[in-house]
């Protein structure tokens, strides 16, 4: 108490009292609202979370559904890769005969025609030599001839 204020009296005390009385019951009211307002948003939270949890089990439901459709997807991929690469090693397989069998077939095709070009290369070689053969035969002659005339040269 401050040394200025008067002592309190009994009137005073009561007017406290009864003050203090209300603002107890005041307080108790808000108190009960608010608890009141709480329940209440406890009740909205469970219920939306209620409803969160049905929507997450259902999106992991459909998700494990998806995961199997695509587990099954991805089999049926790669089954029909597998008979790809088989179709494809056959495919080769056989282009790899047929491309042999060309071979054989143009071996076989130009084979007689290399032996006549052969022949004929023969034939030609013999007859160049022929000709090489009498070209030098005349050369000689004429140079013997030649010879003839310079070491004895004609009277005219």
């Amino acid at each position: 108490m401050a040394p200025e204020d008067p002592p309190a009296t009994k009137r005073d005390i009561l007017e406290l009292g009864e003050r203090m009385a209300s603002l107890g019951e005041r307080l108790l009211v808000r108190m009960t609202s608010l608890e009141e307002r709480m329940t209440s948003l406890e009740e909205r939270m469970l219920v939306r979370m209620t409803s969160v949890e049905e929507r997450m089990t259902s999106l992991e439901e459909r998700m494990t559904s998806l995961e199997e459709r695509m587990l099954v997807r991805m089999t049926s991929v790669e089954e029909r890769m597998t008979s790809l690469e088989e179709s494809m090693a056959a495919l080769e397989e056989r282009m790899h005969e047929r491309m042999r069998d060309m071979q054989t077939e143009l071996l076989k095709a130009y084979l007689p025609s290399q032996e006549q070009s052969s022949l004929r290369d023969s034939a030609l070689e013999a007859r160049q030599s022929a000709l090489e053969a009498r070209s030098n035969s005349v050369e000689r002659r004429l140079f013997e001839i030649e010879k003839k005339l310079l070491l004895d040269p004609p009277v005219a």
